[in-house]
């Protein structure tokens, strides 16, 4: 029995010392069902703000929400809103050794945001979508082959703001045909536009309530950037490069 590993024998020091190759690593990530990925980046501000006290604070504004109104499924809307470029960064290609510059044919060098807008409800159906250009003055020609009933409109940045959050508001009113006496539930992240007070007064006004996601907890408790961008943002790179 050796009393610390000072005492060990040099051969089983020598036997300590190997690194383990790839075989061996793949065969023990197998064996304890492991796997090897790359971590997001979490702003301090984020890994705080997601905690119990937070999260059932959220989940308590809801419950008193639904005891008061009793939304059905389909007037219980998520939304949110994502950012696409026009132009698709290039995806790695297989080439000649030593060549030094590779090129891949895109519409231009650089993209510009384009934002859209979605909203679904807990009945598994949406609203046709909103898009926000990066331009002055919104031409009717920036929404050819765009989806059924969707919705353009225009800032300088591309950016939703609240000139034109009221705008999708009212976009989401002409669709589910909701009044104060037929009330919806609309649960959103706490973006500047959206609490703005021409936007809290339309909502008001039309029969919209409004349940705010706790600051910096989206990446968590906000649903459509899995189940509706994710994928989205998927097939439009797929539709760049075909």
């Amino acid at each position: 029995m050796f009393s610390s590993p000072s005492h060990f024998p040099l051969a089983m020091k020598e036997r300590t010392s190997w690194c383990c190759g790839a075989d061996w690593f793949g065969s023990f990530l197998a064996r304890r069902h492991l796997s090897v990925r790359t971590p997001e980046a979490t702003s301090m501000g984020r890994a705080t703000a997601f905690n119990k006290t937070t999260v059932a604070e959220f989940f308590d504004n809801l419950a008193v929400v639904m005891d008061r109104h009793k939304f059905p499924p389909h007037m219980i809307y998520n939304v949110d809103e994502t950012g696409v470029f026009t132009v698709k960064k290039p995806r790695q290609v297989v080439t000649e050794k030593g060549k030094k510059q590779v090129g891949s044919v895109t519409s231009a060098e650089r993209g510009e945001l384009v934002t859209v807008v979605c909203a679904v409800n807990a009945a598994g159906n949406a609203t046709s979508p909103m898009f926000v250009f990066p331009r002055v003055k919104f031409k009717d020609c920036f929404m050819i082959g765009a989806p059924p009933g969707a919705k353009g409109t225009s800032t300088r940045t591309g950016w939703m703001n609240e000139d034109t959050w009221p705008e999708f508001l009212d976009h989401l009113i002409q669709h589910t045909n909701c009044t104060p006496d037929r009330p919806m539930l609309l649960i959103l992240d706490n973006l500047k536009a959206h609490i703005s007070l021409k936007a809290v007064e339309v909502a008001k006004s039309n029969g919209i309530v409004l349940l705010n996601i706790p600051p910096h907890t989206s990446h968590r408790l906000q649903p459509l950037d899995v189940t509706v961008y994710g994928p989205f943002k998927t097939q439009y790179s797929q539709a760049l490069d075909g």
